[in-house]
C-alpha cells in the first residue's frame, strides 16, 4: 500500500473556523427546535440536550400551575403503566413469530387455524385458573381436619 501525503488546506482569513461555525450552526439549530413544538421524545439528541432544550422552552418567571404539574406529572404516569402494559400483554403473544412464519409458508387459512387453537388452549387455561381459584382453593382451605361421625346408612 502507498500511503499519500496529506495535504493542509488553508483556511482565507474571511471564514470563521470550524468550532464558531459548529457554534453558530448549533445555536441555529436550538433557537428552531426551541421555536417548535415537537416532542422532545421524537427529537434526536442525547438526554442532556434534551433537558437543555426544555429548560430553554419553559420562559423564565413564567411558573407553571400546581394544576398543570399535577396533569403533566399524571400523563406521565399513564404513559409509563400504558408502556409496561404493552410490554406485559406482548408476553402472551405465544407463538408469533412461529405462526407468522406458518402463514407465510403455508397461507393464511393455515395460520388462522393455529392461531384458533392458540386462542382456545389460553381460554382452557383460564377457565383452569378460574376453576381452581374459585371452587378447589376454597375447598382445600376450608376443609375440616376432624371428618366427623358417619352417617349409619345400614337401617
Amino acid at each position: 500500500m502507498a500511503a499519500f501525503p496529506l495535504r493542509q488546506r488553508s483556511i482565507p482569513s474571511d471564514l470563521e473556523p470550524p468550532e464558531s461555525l459548529g457554534e453558530v450552526l448549533w445555536e441555529e439549530e436550538l433557537e428552531r427546535i426551541c421555536s417548535t413544538k415537537v416532542a422532545l421524545q421524537a427529537l434526536p439528541y442525547a438526554m442532556m440536550d434534551k433537558r437543555l432544550i426544555r429548560h430553554l422552552r419553559e420562559p423564565d418567571g413564567v411558573k407553571t400551575s400546581f394544576w398543570e404539574q399535577w396533569k403533566k406529572k399524571w400523563q406521565q404516569a399513564l404513559q409509563q403503566l400504558l408502556d409496561v402494559n404493552h410490554r406485559f400483554m406482548a408476553t402472551f403473544e405465544l407463538w408469533k413469530t412461529d405462526l407468522y412464519e406458518i402463514g407465510g409458508l403455508f397461507g393464511t387459512g393455515i395460520q388462522s387455524y393455529f392461531t384458533f387453537l392458540r386462542f382456545l388452549m389460553i381460554l382452557n387455561l383460564l377457565t383452569f385458573l378460574l376453576t381452581s381459584s374459585l371452587v378447589l382453593l376454597p375447598l382445600a382451605w376450608l376443609h375440616s381436619s376432624d371428618p366427623g361421625p358417619t352417617p349409619n346408612i345400614c337401617e
